[in-house]
């Protein structure tokens, strides 16, 4: 291999690439699929956001609605919240004030979205139905009215300008910090700081997707009471969260569209845009493809492997030619031939493996969206370097063949 070294780069070529292929394709998908179902709640594939569209005639999305969604999916759906969200100022312990994300809600919003609880609890149906002057904070809008106190026991004035009629709630809890990875992805989850979110917000742009005023569900500073607690100046909710598994949200997307749609709804469905396309029927296909070309990739590795080693022959039938005149059976020829095939493969092989795995890495680099991520798909590894060095091995049979039928001595008179 040192004394050829072109020969033997041409030949590293195909059978590099054909592992590299085969590696590329399970350490993506593999990777993306188990992080969608380990790290469901933080990569937004066990749930289905629904915002309702006003204006134009359109009705909003009502109470009504979310209950006739609940018993429509009863048994696959764990939980469906709805929400509406104004700006209020809100004055907290020592006067300090802030303006908030007011989110009027029912018991089952933290379960819907995931959110766990530091300390205190959520609301509760006795606190929506009595219409309690109770609220939960999450931990940035209690930083700015609380400081470093505890604010769960505490109480704080809120109003809808600054007139001294304000209404005081109690906090009886307080929302725990969120991974960092859910509050930088988007309802689509592609994450917000990408090179390529500008052109993602054109393209969202482009279809009529808004999402301004929507920073409430990412920076932490929201306050959530009962649902009816506060006047609102529209009617309806804003925003439906449904959580399910991620197996079951593939089809919970068209589904509620379609329900919500029926009972004359315009709305707007937001779902992690690469879970479905990974789950999907057509990724099979994608996975058949990648073996073809695996195949026909490792095929033609081979067929130049076997070439090369049939112009390794000839030029070296003295080489063979001298070998058996100094005792080397046709075995021994044959052997010598196979090994070199074996080896060449062999390497090839093994440089195919971390170029696979680079290129993986390389695809999730520069794919917004934050649930693709890789894993080091073992079996296919494996089953592809195994494959790789037979194919080699038998390519390097044809040529042994013909080196150890070599007659030394037509050998050695060879020009």
């Amino acid at each position: 291999m040192w004394a050829r070294p072109v020969r033997s780069f041409l030949v590293l070529q195909g059978v590099v690439w054909g592992v590299a292929v085969a590696v590329l394709a399970p350490a993506v998908l593999e990777g993306s699929r188990r992080a969608a179902v380990e790290r469901a709640a933080s990569l937004g594939t066990d749930r289905v956001a629904v915002r309702g569209e006003r204006g134009s005639g359109r009705r909003p999305l009502e109470v009504e609605d979310l209950e006739a969604l609940r018993g429509r999916f009863r048994g696959d759906v764990t939980a469906a919240s709805g929400a509406v969200v104004v700006r209020r100022r809100v004055e907290g312990a020592g006067g300090r004030e802030a303006r908030l994300a007011v989110i009027a809600t029912d018991p089952w919003h933290a379960q819907a979205r995931a959110l766990g609880l530091e300390r205190g609890r959520f609301l509760e149906e006795a606190d929506v139905a009595g219409r309690r002057r109770v609220c939960v904070l999450e931990p940035e809008a209690a930083r700015a009215l609380f400081g470093e106190a505890d604010p769960v026991g505490g109480t704080l004035l809120l109003r809808a300008t600054r007139d001294p009629g304000a209404e005081a709630f109690q906090v009886v809890g307080l929302v725990a910090r969120r991974d960092p990875e859910e509050l930088a992805r988007d309802d689509f989850g592609f994450k917000r700081d990408h090179r390529l979110q500008p052109l993602i917000e054109q393209v969202k742009m482009f279809l009529g997707i808004r999402e301004e005023g929507e920073e409430w569900k990412r920076d932490e500073r929201g306050l959530y009471l009962p649902l009816g607690a506060v006047e609102v100046d529209r009617d309806g909710l804003d925003w439906v969260f449904v959580r399910s598994t991620p197996e079951r949200v593939l089809g919970l997307v068209r589904e509620v569209r379609g329900l919500l749609v029926e009972r004359g709804t315009s709305p707007l469905v937001f779902a992690n845009s690469l879970w479905p396309i990974l789950a999907g029927e057509e990724i099979r296909v994608y996975e058949r493809l990648n073996l073809v070309v695996f195949a026909s990739t490792l095929f033609m590795g081979s067929v130049v492997i076997m070439n090369l080693m049939l112009m390794s022959v000839m030029e070296r039938w003295r080489e063979v030619a001298i070998r058996r005149a100094e005792g080397a059976t046709r075995a021994h020829v044959a052997a010598q031939f196979v090994a070199e095939s074996a080896v060449l493969s062999l390497v090839g092989a093994a440089l195919g493996v971390p170029a696979g795995m680079g290129l993986a890495w390389l695809r999730v680099w520069i794919e917004p969206n934050a649930l693709m991520t890789i894993t080091f798909p073992g079996p296919r590894a494996a089953l592809a370097v195994a494959l790789a060095v037979v194919s080699g091995v038998a390519a390097g049979s044809i040529p042994a063949w013909r080196a150890a039928r070599i007659d030394p001595v037509e050998a050695l008179r060879h020009e």
